[in-house]
């Protein structure tokens, strides 16, 4: 068929190419044809190596390789997330912070949920995690025994520096950016990294600077404040899997990679020696696609992925410029 325009004709085409009945529901492959349909997009939003079977033999003798694909930030694949960061929730201890304590008893009630937050003590470089709220938010329960030097009336940031990204996020496709008047670009790295550079016992506060991954989804920054900021960031999504009547998101004119993806990885089952001529189309066919992506990277600017010889005294940063120009000296 000409325009693959449903999950429906993807999965056609696919047993249609294979050599299998193309709308038998009872037929061999008719579910594994649309498992197979969800394993190629899948891997093309990885990238890697696309190996089956034990077969054919190969230098490792294990399994056999069909084709390599490019991890790459496809544009039909990229989403925009935002979320708010929360102001601290500041509060004064009434008493004495002792050591060994493994709570403290706030002065005016918390009345939203902290659990998990950060409790940076004022005046000590020990800092805490909320573990619960009691007595109606006016105790904070520690998830450790605090262990500095006794403080009297301690003054307590409640600070959240993590933060979830979307719920399909895969990588980010761009650094996430501060909305303030000096906001510019985070830069991303491991929690490892915030450890070495802004230690939690040097914690400070303003905008947030850097982000950190601390899980899959998940992000921590390396400061706090007593106002919000709202982050945006661009990111490549997991798209879901593909289902009958649910929607596909390459874009129309190539999705014929994924049903003869597909088609190939069935023929590869069977035996059938049109496998590796479909291995060769599959491998045109995310060519083309790589080759469609780059050109859209830099084709609304003159100037993207150009080299210059020399950067303008006034531009103090060795880096790639607001058009996408790069300079070498």
């Amino acid at each position: 068929m000409s325009v693959l325009r449903t999950v429906a004709d993807l999965r056609q085409d696919t047993l249609f190419r294979s050599g299998e009945p193309p709308t038998d529901v009872t037929g061999s492959f008719w579910t594994k044809s649309l498992e197979y349909l969800n394993r190629v997009q899948q891997q093309l939003m990885l990238g890697g190596t696309v190996a089956v079977g034990r077969d054919l033999a190969t230098s490792a003798g294990i399994y056999a390789h069909l084709v390599d694909l490019p991890c790459t930030d496809w544009w039909w694949a990229r989403r925009r997330g935002v979320f708010n960061t929360l102001a601290r929730t500041q509060r004064t201890g009434s008493g004495t912070l002792s050591p060994g304590a493994s709570s403290v008893t706030v002065t005016s009630a918390i009345t939203t949920d902290v659990t998990g937050h950060y409790v940076v003590v004022q005046q000590r470089p020990t800092v805490l995690r909320v573990q619960s709220l009691a007595s109606a938010g006016t105790v904070i329960n520690f998830d450790a025994p605090y262990p500095d030097d006794a403080i009297d009336a301690p003054t307590l940031d409640i600070v959240q520096l993590e933060y979830d990204l979307a719920f399909d996020f895969l990588r980010f496709a761009t650094p996430p950016y501060t909305h303030s008047i000096f906001g510019t670009p985070m830069d991303v790295s491991t929690i490892g990294q915030r450890n070495m550079e802004w230690p939690l016992s040097r914690l400070i506060q303003g905008r947030p600077t850097r982000a950190f991954r601390v899980g899959n989804r998940r992000v921590a920054f390396n400061t706090y404040d007593a106002r919000a900021y709202r982050i945006e960031y661009e990111y490549v999504g997991m798209p879901t899997d593909l289902v009958e009547g649910g929607e596909v998101v390459l874009p129309e004119h190539h999705r014929m990679v994924l049903s003869v993806g597909a088609a190939m990885l069935i023929c590869f089952d069977k035996g059938d020696g049109r496998a590796q001529n479909l291995a060769s189309e599959y491998r045109e066919l995310v060519a083309r696609l790589v080759q469609e992506h780059r050109k859209a990277i830099g084709g609304g600017s003159a100037h993207f992925g150009a080299f210059k010889v020399r950067r303008p005294f006034i531009i103090p940063q060795r880096a790639p410029q607001s058009l996408g120009e790069l300079y070498l000296v």
